[in-house]
């Protein structure tokens, strides 16, 4: 296995350790690459979620990414698990999305809650 994906499968790891507390049958998808019928890193949530574990961060190739995945998969929204170099912790993660993938998850928490 190639130091790229070892890095990719670690954070992979990571990102369903951070999301495991929800409580939900989380699975990680067999892919080798970006491919134009990707749909994310991580399955069972009611949204895309895609995991990045890179030196640099390239923050709007992974949005417009993140978008076209969100296109794909039916979900209505979707986020970015980033890394944070120097840290191995996932809850210390990023965790990056855009105005518009956001809103449908704010709308969502605003319905949970009393107002």
């Amino acid at each position: 296995m190639s130091t790229a994906s070892r890095k990719g499968y670690g954070g992979e790891r990571g990102a369903l350790a951070l999301l495991d507390p929800l409580g939900l049958q989380l699975t990680r998808p067999r892919t080798t690459s970006y491919r134009a019928t990707d749909t994310g890193d991580v399955h069972g949530l009611p949204f895309v979620v895609s995991v990045k574990n890179r030196k640099t961060y390239e923050l709007s190739t992974w949005v417009d990414e993140l978008t076209a995945m969100v296109e794909r998969s039916g979900h209505p929204t979707g986020i970015l698990v980033v890394k944070r170099i120097g840290r191995t912790d996932p809850r210390a993660w990023y965790v990056v999305t855009t105005g518009a993938l956001a809103l449908p998850i704010l709308a969502g928490y605003l319905e949970s809650i009393d107002r």
